[in-house]
């Protein structure tokens, strides 16, 4: 009787773990996936706050602005998108404008690379950019 292990042993065990490594791998890569669109939706909700409480001290929207007044994006111009979330929210029926970050004042927010939107009357915040996540893009919350 030969002692040892059998190369069948070998190879289901070999198999048992790449079956296990694909799985964590898989979940692992999901699990960062829904951590970052937390922060996206985190990072939106703080500008939400920071307009509301800039607007309430200020009586004004932190907005951008040029020598001739405020700067007013063009909804046509927008991702097609975005322009669906902005209708389905009904903020295409007033001005969009972009955010100041620096008025802000949040230096949280000093290091993100996007550009936001906010809606005149009713203060909601987009993302230019916004987020894939489950194969649906995400400009605000």
């Amino acid at each position: 009787m030969k002692k040892g292990v059998s190369m069948m042993v070998v190879v289901i065990a070999t198999v048992v773990m790449m079956i296990l490594i694909s799985s964590a791998s898989v979940i692992g890569n999901e699990s960062l996936k829904t951590a970052q669109f937390e922060e996206y939706k985190s990072c939106i909700m703080r500008i939400q706050d920071d307009v509301n409480y800039y607007y309430v001290e200020n009586g004004s929207l932190p907005i951008q602005q040029e020598e001739n007044g405020n700067i007013i994006v063009a909804i046509e111009s927008l991702d097609p998108e975005l322009y669906q979330q902005i209708v389905a929210n009904q903020d295409h029926l007033g001005n969009l404008y972009l955010i100041d970050i620096a008025k802000l004042g949040d230096s949280t927010l000093s290091n993100t690379q996007d550009v936001f939107l906010i809606a005149e009357h009713s203060h909601h915040v987009y993302s230019m950019q916004g987020f894939l996540y489950h194969s649906e893009k995400y400009y605000t919350i």
